[in-house]
């Protein structure tokens, strides 16, 4: 089995339906992102922050070189078009098109797709790409670190305090089906206050793609995470960002309207630090990933 079957078979998994189709017959950008994104639905274009918005003047992406491997893919990550309004996991919808910039082509189902999970999704998601599963840990909210080769080889309990952990048992062998099931296990499994605790903390003034705002009441049970999803600068050393968002309840992964104008999504750090003002607790976090 490919890796771009077994991909595929996650987002089936996980509620979407992607027709089989010749990738070689596709256009090579759309090809590009089927072999980077294989979570990727579009069959025929791509929407990207190129194509989407209006760039400000003078301002262009860092080197590659600059970022890691994985901050270059979450920079890169594909849109859904202008039209795109942003659902809700009921059915309905949350936000017309025109009070979002642009949902992010993330494809999901159900009510677990809320705010706190996406960082884990998209973390699940570079992984399983890069054949590195054994690497996804997740320390839980309540519990010993959840690791992929313990669930492999064991049956899911919990104790008396609702703390997760795995009695030995038959050992499975890995697969697309057994990741998606343990990534949706630490998902469930994880809160505000465990999201942060799985990162490195960082200055705001260091924020690259993939990093985390992440706020939160004293529990750390309700909460808001935003995710920078684009870095930019200019000559002069001005700089400017997007990030996206879930929903407290689940809902599209999407670019908030920040701006005055849903083509221009762009900001900087003294807005970023003005979100989500309602916590007491926030902090800047970078995952916990090589």
């Amino acid at each position: 089995m490919t890796r771009t079957v077994v991909c595929l078979l996650i987002l089936l998994m996980s509620g979407g339906s992607v027709a089989a189709q010749d990738s070689t017959a596709l256009p090579e950008i759309v090809r590009w992102y089927h072999d980077h994104y294989p979570f990727v639905t579009m069959t025929d274009s791509v929407f990207t922050f190129e194509t989407e918005f209006v760039w400000p003047d003078g301002f262009h992406r860092p080197d590659s070189s600059e970022q890691t491997a994985f901050q270059n893919w979450v920079s890169n990550f594909p849109l859904w078009h202008r039209w795109r309004p942003v659902g809700h996991w009921k059915g309905r919808k949350l936000y017309e098109r025109d009070e979002i910039s642009r949902p992010i082509h993330l494809p999901w189902r159900g009510d677990r797709f809320n705010d706190k999970s996406i960082p884990l999704r998209i973390l699940g998601e570079w992984l399983f790409l890069h054949h590195r599963e054994s690497e996804f840990r997740i320390l839980p909210k309540a519990g010993d670190t959840l690791r992929y080769q313990d669930f492999l080889g064991g049956d899911l309990l919990f104790n008396n305090r609702m703390e997760p952990f795995f009695e030995p048992g038959e050992r499975r062998q890995p697969s697309a089906r057994e990741f998606f099931k343990f990534m949706m296990l630490c998902i469930d499994q994880s809160d505000y206050r465990s999201l942060a605790a799985n990162c490195t903390a960082i200055k705001p003034e260091d924020l690259m793609p993939g990093d985390l705002l992440i706020t939160q009441n004293k529990t750390g049970r309700k909460g808001r995470v935003y995710v920078v999803m684009l870095k930019v600068e200019n000559d002069s050393g001005d700089i400017r960002y997007v990030v996206g968002c879930g929903c407290e309840e689940a809902c599209d992964f999407h670019i908030p309207l920040l701006t005055d104008d849903r083509h221009k999504p762009w900001i900087d750090l003294a807005a970023i630090e003005q979100l989500a003002p309602e916590y007491e607790e926030r902090g800047y976090y970078r995952l916990s990933i090589q």
